[in-house]
C-alpha cells in the first residue's frame, strides 16, 4: 500500500488491460480520490499517460489532510465496457515515515519497474468455469470484481453471475452469486488486481533474509544501523537475498504456495509475467550474482543448491528455492 506524509506528493499508478491481459489505452481514463470519511477531494482528474496502458497521477497531499486510509478510484472504458477499481493508500503525519518504510522503498528502487505496486483493470477476460459456481482468473491478488457474464454477453446486458458472490484474492478464485447454466461454461470476467509486490511481503522477506544471514554467519546486524563495513556487507547480503525472493514472488503469483516450477537456466515462470520491463531471468540473475558477491566478500562458504530437478522434466521447484536461499 502506498504511504505518504502530510505535505508530500505521492504517485498513484494504474494499468489497463484487455481480456487477453495485453496493455491497452482506455477511453476517458479518470481518477477520483476520497478521504477516510468518504468525501471526494479530487473528482474525475485526468491522469498522465506514461506509455501504452500505463497511467499515473501525482497527488499533492495537503498539510491538513485527514490521517488514515484513503481511496483512489480509477475508471475508464475498454472495448466499449466501463470499469472502475478502488485502491487504498495511507496518509500519515509528516516525518512519520519510519525506516521500515524507507528500507522497503529501497528494495522497490532496486527492483525497478518490477517493484512498483499499482492497480490493474482488466475487461472481459475469457475463462471456462471450474464448475457452475466457481471461476478462476489469470491474475491473482484480486482487488475488486465488477462481474462475470456468459462469453457471448460482451456488452454485459444479460445476467451478472457474480452479483451476490465473493472471491479469494490470493487464489484468483471467484465464487458466483448465481449459478451458471452448466458446469464448464465459457465466461468473461471484468475485475481489477494488484500488480507488483505488497509492503507486507517485502517486510516479511527482509525479516526472513536478516534471520537467514545471521543464522548462517553468526554475525548480528540491524537494517539501518550500519556503522562498519562488515555490517554494511551483511545488510547488503540480506537485501540481495530479499530481492531474489521478491522476483520469484512477483513473477510466480504466490509461487511458493502454488508449487510452480521453473528452469534455473531460463527462469521459465509457469504463469503470466507481471511486468513488461526487464525479464524475470535477467533481474533474478543480476541480484543472485550480487548475493553471491556479498557472500564472497563476507568470507563464508555455504553448502547449498538453488534448486533440485524433478525426475519428470528436470525443472526446479520454488519450494526448494525458498528453503535453500
Amino acid at each position: 500500500m502506498v504511504t505518504g506524509g502530510r505535505g508530500s506528493t505521492i504517485r498513484l499508478e494504474a494499468t489497463y488491460r484487455d481480456g487477453g491481459g495485453s496493455l491497452v489505452d482506455p477511453v476517458n481514463p479518470l481518477l477520483t480520490i476520497r478521504d477516510p470519511s468518504g468525501a471526494d477531494v479530487v473528482v474525475d482528474a485526468v491522469p498522465t499517460r506514461e506509455s501504452l496502458g500505463k497511467y499515473y497521477y501525482d497527488y499533492d497531499v495537503p498539510s491538513t489532510a485527514q490521517l488514515g486510509t484513503w481511496t483512489a478510484v480509477w475508471s475508464g472504458t475498454i472495448n466499449g465496457v466501463y470499469i472502475e477499481a478502488p485502491v487504498q493508500f495511507t496518509i500519515v503525519e509528516a516525518g512519520e515515515i519510519g525506516f521500515g518504510i524507507r528500507i522497503i522503498e529501497r528494495v522497490r528502487a532496486l527492483l525497478g519497474e518490477a517493484g512498483e505496486e499499482k492497480i490493474s483493470l482488466i475487461v472481459n477476460e475469457v475463462q471456462t468455469s471450474a464448475n457452475n459456481s466457481t471461476v478462476y482468473t489469470d491474475f491473482r491478488r484480486i482487488s475488486d470484481v465488477t462481474g462475470v457474464w456468459l462469453a457471448s454477453d460482451t456488452s454485459h446486458t444479460g445476467t451478472n453471475y457474480y452479483t451476490g458472490g465473493g472471491y479469494d484474492s490470493m487464489k484468483g478464485k471467484i465464487y458466483l452469486g448465481t449459478a451458471l447454466p452448466s458446469e464448464n461454461e465459457d465466461v468473461i470476467i471484468t475485475y481489477s488486481f494488484h500488480e507488483g509486490i505488497p509492503d507486507s511481503t517485502i517486510d516479511q522477506l527482509l525479516l526472513d533474509s536478516q534471520k537467514w544471514v545471521i543464522g548462517r554467519t553468526d554475525l548480528e546486524f540491524t537494517y539501518g544501523s550500519v556503522f562498519t563495513v562488515r555490517e554494511y556487507n551483511l545488510e547488503m547480503f540480506a537485501i540481495s537475498r530479499c530481492i531474489c525472493m521478491c522476483v520469484l514472488v512477483i513473477n510466480g503469483a504466490n509461487a511458493a504456495q502454488m508449487g510452480y516450477n521453473f528452469r534455473l537456466e531460463e527462469f521459465e515462470i509457469q504463469t503470466k509475467l507481471w511486468g513488461e520491463g526487464m525479464i524475470a531471468g535477467e533481474l533474478f540473475k543480476q541480484y543472485y550474482n550480487m548475493f553471491l558477491s556479498y557472500m564472497s566478500i563476507i568470507g563464508i562458504k555455504i553448502d547449498f543448491v538453488i534448486g533440485r530437478p524433478t525426475k519428470q522434466d528436470a525443472r526446479y521447484s520454488f519450494s526448494d528455492v525458498f528453503s535453500r536461499i
